[in-house]
């Protein structure tokens, strides 16, 4: 959170994908923490979404009981203000990923994620993105080239050094801006 807040770098880090190379190297904790301490400085409001349509664990881990999500959103005429689901954690709202669409990718490239993206940066000071896997998916280096920064995730003793060499190469493919590493475990 600090690193986040403190960078040097020339535009202000404030929408961040958080993603890994591979399935289960702690993503989801890793966003969920990061929001929850972001959202505990007292003047900053965070969203956490869940962009893992196929998949996402976020309300499960909030032990929320979503209706709708982002995907209800990208799909039909669902208002913004009927995702939102707000946590026990002052300052921290969730958007969960609703129901499991046909087309992800298609989703989160399109011009209705682009504009969802525009507004929710007018309503918070932070959006952290929970992303499914790069190598297996395309989903995160669509997103990645909306936001201003991805967290990558790297598990110790399990995530081979040819998988993070082939999902930082797929990442900077599409200039995204790796803003750091976290390994976890």
């Amino acid at each position: 959170r600090t690193n986040i807040q403190l960078n040097n770098l020339p535009k202000a880090v404030k929408t961040i994908v958080i993603s890994s190379a591979l399935h289960a190297e702690g993503k989801t904790v890793t966003a969920v923490n990061l929001a929850v301490t972001m959202a505990q400085d007292l003047d900053k409001t965070v969203l956490l979404v869940d962009c893992d349509l196929r998949g996402g664990t976020v309300h499960q881990l909030l032990a929320i009981n979503p209706t709708r999500g982002l995907s209800d959103i990208l799909t039909d005429n669902t208002t913004l203000d009927s995702t939102f689901y707000k946590t026990r954690i002052n300052n921290l709202t969730i958007l969960p990923r609703g129901d499991v669409p046909h087309n992800p990718s298609e989703l989160l490239g399109s011009k209705k994620m682009r504009r969802l993206l525009e507004e929710l940066k007018s309503r918070f000071d932070y959006i952290i993105l929970d992303s499914p896997p790069i190598i297996s998916l395309t989903d995160t280096c669509v997103l990645s080239s909306q936001v201003d920064g991805v967290i990558f995730i790297v598990q110790a003793y399990r995530t081979p050094r040819q998988a993070v060499e082939h999902a930082q190469n797929s990442l900077k493919h599409v200039h995204a801006k790796i803003l750091g590493l976290v390994l976890t475990q």
